[in-house]
C-alpha cells in the first residue's frame, strides 16, 4: 500500500501563511464572502467525463499573440498576471450567468475557476516564504482556475505541470493564457516551445481523472490545491484521488480554510 503525508496548512495551525496582499479586493475573493452555492441539493457533483485539452506550440503562438485584460496580483515571489474574461467571451450560458450575477459557485456547473481565490495567493506566499522547492519534480494542481499556484512550481523549475479544473471554458479561457503570460512571457523558456511538453490541462470530474490516470498509471511527486473542498462528497473523491494519483514518496499542500 503507498503511503503520503498531507501538509496541511490552515490559520489554526503553527504554519504562518503570508496575508500581506496587495491584490485589487474585487478580484481576489474570499471564501467567507461567498456566494452561497446554488443548484443540486447538499453539492453534490454530477461525474463530468475526464477530457485531456490540446496544448501545443501552435497554442502558445496563439496565446502569445493575445492581447488581455489583465489584473496583476502581488505575492511574496512577485507580480501574476491574471486575465479578467468578460461574459460575452463565454460560450455556456451557465458560466455566463455567473459572471453576470457575481455568482461564485454553482455545484455541477461552474467551480469558482473564474476568479482568484485568497487561499491560491497565500498558498503562493507559503511556498515562496518556506522555501519549498519543485526543481524537477512532477506537480498536478487539483481545482487550479487562475492557476497561481501551479505556476509558481512551473516557475521553480518542475519538470512538468498538470492543471486540472471541472470546467473545459475555464482552463482554455484562464488557465491557459495566465501560463503563457506568467511562464513563456517570463524568459522561462526559450520562445515558449519547451512549455508545450511540460504542461497538461484536464477538465473533468476528479472520480472520472481518478479512474482515468488509474488506467494511465499516471502518479505525481507533488499535489496542490486551495479552497477547493466545501461538501463532503468532494472531500471524500479528493482524498481518493490523491490517494491513487501520489507516488509513495509523495508530497501533498492542500491550503483550506
Amino acid at each position: 500500500m503507498s503511503s503520503f503525508r498531507f501538509n496541511f496548512l490552515t490559520p489554526d495551525k503553527d504554519t504562518t501563511v503570508p496575508t500581506d496582499l496587495e491584490s485589487n479586493p474585487s478580484d481576489v475573493v474570499h471564501k467567507d464572502s461567498c456566494h452561497k452555492p446554488i443548484g443540486l441539493s447538499g453539492g453534490e457533483i454530477t461525474p463530468q467525463p475526464a477530457k485531456r485539452l490540446d496544448f501545443t506550440e501552435a497554442t502558445l503562438q496563439v496565446l502569445g499573440g493575445t492581447a488581455y485584460d489583465v489584473e496583476l496580483v502581488r505575492t511574496g515571489c512577485g507580480t501574476l498576471s491574471c486575465r479578467n474574461v468578460p461574459s460575452g467571451s463565454l460560450s455556456s450560458t451557465s458560466l455566463r450567468q455567473t459572471v453576470e450575477n457575481n455568482t461564485d459557485l454553482i455545484p455541477s456547473v461552474y467551480e469558482g475557476g473564474l476568479k482568484t481565490w485568497e487561499c491560491s495567493i497565500d498558498l503562493v506566499n507559503y511556498f515562496d516564504s518556506a522555501g519549498i522547492s519543485f526543481e524537477g519534480r512532477s506537480v498536478l494542481e487539483l481545482g487550479c482556475g487562475t492557476a497561481l499556484p501551479g505556476i509558481y512550481a512551473l516557475r521553480g523549475g518542475a519538470t512538468s505541470v498538470v492543471f486540472q479544473d471541472y470546467n473545459e471554458e475555464v482552463l482554455e479561457l484562464v488557465t491557459m493564457p495566465n501560463v503563457v503570460m506568467n511562464v513563456a512571457h517570463a524568459g522561462d523558456d526559450d520562445e515558449g516551445a519547451p512549455l508545450a511538453r511540460r504542461c497538461e490541462f484536464w477538465a473533468g470530474d476528479w472520480g472520472e481523472l481518478e479512474r482515468t490516470w488509474r488506467q494511465q498509471n499516471t502518479r505525481f511527486d507533488v499535489i496542490i490545491t486551495s479552497e477547493t473542498i466545501y461538501c463532503q462528497s468532494t472531500t471524500s473523491r479528493l482524498y481518493s484521488l490523491v490517494r491513487s494519483a501520489l507516488r509513495e514518496t509523495g508530497v501533498v499542500y492542500p491550503l483550506i480554510y
